[in-house]
């Protein structure tokens, strides 16, 4: 049983309110009508059905070429309230309504209510409208509705989109499904076969490459036939290559080169001994010559240290009688502080502080003379301008003077006669200083006399560091008495220089000119010489490790040959599973021909489809576009990727697509043709059994307007209809139509609509 629409309510959309629902019945008419002046609301109830059923209006533009986005809330009344449309349906006698609301505050989303007949309700999504509706969305896109507004839509695209929106309206679900399930198939059949066949190519590599290598093992193995048996060379260690149970997953290189090692240093023992007795002796020639030296002196140093205070006055004292500086501290060092001297180092300071205190009480009168003259003419000067006092009479005590500039002078003449005296003093102290300074100098002179050697050697050594503990041991176990002779003594004769160079002689005469090992040689050989004998003489013979190194050989040998024979029947195994492996991709070549043979089908079925269109559209087209000159009727002509629609005319002017060459009202009548053609071949018993119309008949003549309305009423007499026209003659017209075909109608006068709300 056909679905068909009942009623339908709009609330706060556009024109309609949003405080009283508008109703439109449809219920027991073929046709509902709308007609009136433009403007009135007629497009807005075919926006309501396609945004009831969609949730979108195809002709709504969000964003137009000012760069501005608009949103959907515009098509409301008042975007504060929601926006409600509800589609009241019947199917097979039970009632069920589908209602859409936007409420704004969530941009375009919207929120979908189904009521079934037993007034059940739940939410829904848009998939389940079209689920309920049997339609989907480009079915009702070309096969139900034909906008005003965007009626030439479908024209206008490619000619392979055109395929796709004209097959897309088909039930193909089980077939696409079935194409999908090959697809899926064929993809896990092929990974599967090609990671089992990697799998497969992988180990026989990994095998190939085990067996070379073990190859190569064995042919280094070169014992013949011999039969070793093991001996242990190092009872008291457990080398791993001393072992009876060889481990065969070291590489047999590795026991070989620390044999060859212990061998080298059995053959070659004698010569590395005397190589680290040169080599200590070298050691010994690098020691340094400060080092050396303060080992020479260590006695000296000894005593430098347990009297360093002494010693650092000492050093002081010389430091400060080369400048010339007789400082107050001196007289606190232990060398001078009970002898004479100190007593006049004391006086000296003495006189030096009244010296000084003395130069500066002359410097200070001095400036107070000068300050005081400056005051008086000052004074003067601001009496004689001023008339204070009279200009003899003097400004400090008042007193009257015959010349005041006299005056003035005599009394700096007393002032300065006073400094006289302080001076004199001042020269007293200087001579007595002079006298002092002369006197400690030659004092502290003497008492430097007997220490000028020592301070030189004291000032050449003090900082020195003697040769270490390891050292002097190193050194002793060549030159047995070196600590007894190399020291400081008397003896003029043995000097540092002097025993130094004897040092260094004797040390290239013990050294001699052997030839030795080169240092990384010497330095691997020693390092075995410690951890296999411990730095004690090797105590196992070159024949002994040659032995050692034939019974390693002899086990590699076994092991290996046996490996490589169980390696030879693996690779036998894989080569056999390969040869059923072709088999598997036989079967997957013929899962690709089935797979290309279903697409194929397919593809030959969309076609077979289009194709059942073209004589309904041939014929319809002809009806409808009475008034074409070049001949009557359009015709689809369909291939593997596209459909153009052409004219049937035998000039190659005109052998291209109709959107070219027909004028706006003739494609608007081609559109429909499409329309009544998809509808006449493909029309399901189940589905929303509705056609919807806006304003058709605006660009097409009166002929093709009464060929269409006969199209609607003889060829579609069980589909309702939702016309919509301005021109009141074609709404009669049509109403006309359906009452000659014994047919209802509704009608509706949408400006009479709008003025009765």
């Amino acid at each position: 049983m056909d679905i068909y629409l009942n009623k339908l309510e709009v609330k706060n959309f556009k024109s309609f309110s949003s405080e009283k629902i508008k109703e439109f019945y449809f219920e027991n008419n073929d046709a509902t009508i709308l007609d009136g002046p433009n403007g009135y609301g007629k497009s807005t109830v075919f926006d309501s059905l396609e945004l009831l059923i969609t949730g979108d209006i195809v002709h709504f533009e969000s964003k137009l070429k000012n760069g501005h986005t608009t949103f959907l809330s515009i098509i409301a009344n008042t975007d504060s309230e929601p926006t409600e449309i509800t589609g009241y349906f019947t199917k097979e006698n039970k009632d069920f309504t589908i209602k859409r609301i936007f409420d704004w505050k969530n941009g375009n989303n919207s929120k979908l209510k189904y009521t079934d007949d037993s007034g059940v309700t739940e939410d829904i999504d848009d998939f389940r409208v079209y689920e309920l509706l049997n339609i989907n969305n480009n079915f009702f896109k070309i096969g139900m509705y034909i906008s005003q507004n965007n009626s030439l839509l479908f024209l206008q695209e490619k000619y392979g989109e055109r395929k796709k929106i004209l097959t897309s309206i088909l039930d193909m679900k089980e077939i696409d499904e079935r194409i999908e399930f090959i697809k899926k198939l064929k993809l896990s059949f092929s990974e599967k076969i090609n990671n089992i066949e990697k799998k497969l190519q992988e180990q026989e590599e990994k095998i190939g490459s085990e067996n070379r290598r073990l190859k190569e093992i064995i042919g280094k193995t070169q014992i013949g036939d011999q039969l070793v048996e093991y001996k242990k060379i190092f009872p008291e260690k457990d080398f791993l290559f001393d072992l009876k149970n060889i481990d065969i997953t070291i590489p047999i290189d590795k026991y070989k080169e620390q044999l060859e090692s212990i061998k080298k240093l059995v053959e070659n023992y004698n010569l590395l001994i005397e190589s680290n007795r040169i080599k200590a002796i070298d050691k010994i020639n690098n020691i340094s010559t400060l080092s050396l030296k303060g080992f020479f002196y260590r006695d000296k140093l000894q005593d430098y240290s347990e009297k360093k205070v002494w010693w650092k006055q000492l050093s002081d004292l010389n430091n400060f009688f080369e400048k010339k500086i007789i400082s107050s501290e001196i007289v606190t060092y232990e060398i001078i502080k009970d002898k004479e001297v100190s007593k006049e180092i004391t006086e000296y300071h003495i006189l030096l502080d009244k010296k000084n205190t003395l130069s500066k009480t002359i410097v200070g009168d001095k400036s107070e003379i000068i300050s005081l003259n400056k005051k008086r003419m000052e004074l003067k000067e601001q009496q004689k301008h001023q008339h204070i006092i009279d200009i003899e009479h003097c400004p400090f005590c008042g007193t009257f003077l015959q010349d005041l500039d006299k005056a003035y002078n005599d009394l700096t003449i007393i002032l300065e006669s006073s400094l006289g005296d302080k001076e004199k003093e001042l020269n007293q102290y200087t001579v007595s200083i002079a006298e002092l300074e002369s006197s400690i100098l030659n004092k502290i002179n003497d008492i430097l006399k007997p220490w000028v050697e020592e301070l030189i050697l004291y000032h050449e050594i003090k900082n020195l560091k003697s040769i270490t503990d390891a050292e002097l041991t190193s050194i002793e176990k060549v030159i047995s008495n070196f600590s007894d002779v190399f020291k400081e003594t008397k003896k003029e004769e043995n000097d540092f220089t002097y025993l130094l160079e004897k040092f260094h002689s004797k040390l290239d005469e013990l050294k001699g000119n052997e030839q030795v090992l080169p240092d990384n040689e010497l330095s691997k050989l020693n390092e075995i010489h410690k951890q296999v004998f411990d730095n004690n003489k090797p105590n196992i013979s070159v024949e002994d490790l040659n032995t050692k190194y034939l019974y390693i050989q002899s086990k590699y040998r076994d092991t290996y040959e046996n490996e490589l024979q169980k390696n030879e029947e693996k690779s036998k195994k894989i080569k056999e599973i390969l040869k059923k492996h072709e088999r598997a991709t036989e079967i997957n070549k013929l899962l690709e021909l089935i797979r290309d043979y279903n697409s194929k089908a397919y593809k030959n079925y969309q076609e077979q489809f289009i194709k059942k269109i073209q004589l309904p559209l041939f014929l319809i087209s002809g009806r409808i576009i009475q008034n074409y000159q070049l001949g009557l009727g359009i015709y689809a002509e369909v291939n593997e990727t596209q459909v153009v629609f052409k004219v049937n005319h035998d000039n190659k002017k005109m052998n291209t697509d109709i959107f070219n060459i027909l004028s706006i009202g003739q494609l608007n009548g081609v559109i429909i043709s499409i329309l009544l053609a998809i509808r006449k071949i493909y029309s399901k018993e189940d589905q929303l059994n509705l056609i919807m119309i806006d304003d058709p008949l605006q660009s097409i003549d009166d002929v093709s307007a009464h060929s269409f309305a006969d199209i609607l009423v003889e060829e579609f007499p069980n589909t309702q209809v939702l016309l919509s026209t301005h021109e009141e003659d074609k709404s009669r017209l049509i109403q006309y139509k359906y009452q000659q075909g014994k047919k209802t109608t509704n009608n509706y006068n949408m400006q009479l609509e709008y003025l009765k709300d």
